[in-house]
């Protein structure tokens, strides 16, 4: 430098400065490994986190699966014991339908029995009286 034109002070303070500036500016394989391993730290620490945050969630839809299956379950016995209800009330009617069945029948049976007697009567009569 003392070729340029600066004096050995100058070129002294030049490169004493320059020097500064290289060794605060530049980093060094120990400053990068300690920011390595501030990362790794920092990326465990967010891991763990959002380990703890998955649990915590699954945990919570695993609660919320629970109650909906037990409400399942509690609507699925309601329906069960109204169609249970529903099938008696059916064989009830159908049992009254059948007395009322057999009931209209025996009184078909009555009338008719009841009308061919009276025809039967008529014709007897009037044959009498015909013959008489």
């Amino acid at each position: 430098m003392t070729g340029t034109g600066f004096t050995e002070q100058q070129a002294e303070a030049l490169s004493e400065e320059q020097a500064l500036l290289l060794n605060t500016n530049l980093a060094t394989k120990a400053d990068l490994a300690q920011v390595e391993a501030a990362l790794k730290a920092d990326i465990a620490q967010v891991e763990a986190a959002l380990k703890a945050d998955i649990a915590q969630v699954e945990a919570a839809l695993k609660a919320d699966i629970a109650q909906v299956e037990a409400a399942l379950k509690a609507d699925i016995a309601q329906v069960e014991v109204t169609i249970a209800q529903v099938e008696v009330t059916i064989a009830q009617v159908e049992a009254a339908l059948k007395v009322d069945i057999a009931q209209a029948r025996q009184e078909m049976t009555k009338w008719m029995v009841g009308v061919v007697l009276g025809v039967a009567a008529v014709q007897t009569t009037l044959i009498v009286g015909l013959l008489s």
